[in-house]
């Protein structure tokens, strides 16, 4: 992880208060976060923490942090995540975790929504540069697609399900939805 990443987690650090509910998106960023939480934090046990990525789950149990379902909290005090792209105008381009829903849920859920950046994901207009990606119900598979090529035929050339070499089908979001 280079520096600037690291900053702009111990920068966070700097927002952090007694008896909050914090929840935290996924990414080497914000793993690095939890450890500084862990470390760092002397109120940390006051905290709650929530994510819809299974991973940083794992991660806040295995750093001590107490770790609660989001289904049984209306509002985060902030809801901490990364990128791929963030533009000028603040829109932020997420393609790679496979947790979209879980992340607009809880960034919806947010009272302040906190990208940890480095300088190196800013730019001043959105980029191709990675894959769009749109997480599907299973069920309506064909019709999504169905729309998107008929909404946006001049933008998208190309439509198909995200694979993994490591199982045979789709690769699924960790809440059972295709990736396209």
């Amino acid at each position: 992880m280079n520096n600037l990443k690291q900053e702009a987690a111990k920068a966070a650090l700097q927002l952090l208060e007694p008896d909050q509910f914090i929840g935290l998106g996924v990414g080497s960023t914000i793993a690095y976060f939890i450890e500084l939480i862990a470390s760092r934090v002397s109120f940390k046990s006051s905290l709650k923490f929530t994510s819809p990525s299974l991973e940083t789950k794992i991660l806040l149990q295995e750093n001590g942090l107490i770790c609660i379902d989001n289904s049984t909290i209306a509002t985060l005090d902030y809801y901490f995540d990364s990128c791929d792209q963030v533009d000028i105008h603040l829109n932020a381009f997420k393609s790679g975790g496979g947790v979209h829903t879980g992340e607009k849920i809880m960034a919806n859920m947010a009272k302040q929504f906190i990208l940890l950046v480095d300088g190196a994901k800013m730019v001043d207009k959105l980029t191709t540069k990675y894959p769009l990606c749109v997480e599907i119900i299973p069920d309506a598979w064909l019709s999504v697609l169905k729309e998107l090529k008929s909404s946006y035929s001049s933008a998208i050339s190309n439509i198909v399900l995200r694979k993994s070499e490591q199982k045979s089908g789709p690769l699924l979001s960790e809440r059972g939805n295709f990736l396209a």
